[in-house]
């Protein structure tokens, strides 16, 4: 399986996982706003508004932070 295109840009809809593939539903900047494993509901997608860098996954249905991560470049 191989990663899928909407465009020109570097931005995939359709990327491979371990288990099966993931759609990554983008705004019109192309940012990453959703994304949904398999048949598994979406999850809203938290992103930093300066780099794009994808911060935190918020479950669709319950609200709840599903996934988070931080950087810290100067540590």
């Amino acid at each position: 399986m191989t990663a899928e295109y909407g465009d020109l840009s570097n931005a995939a809809v359709r990327v491979p996982t371990a288990s099966s593939e993931a759609l990554v539903f983008r705004t019109p900047d192309g940012a990453p706003l959703v994304d949904r494993y398999g048949t598994d509901p979406g999850r809203l997608l938290v992103t930093d508004q300066r780099h794009g860098d994808m911060l935190a996954a918020i479950g669709n249905t319950s609200g709840n932070l599903l996934a988070s991560a931080d950087y810290a470049p100067l540590q």
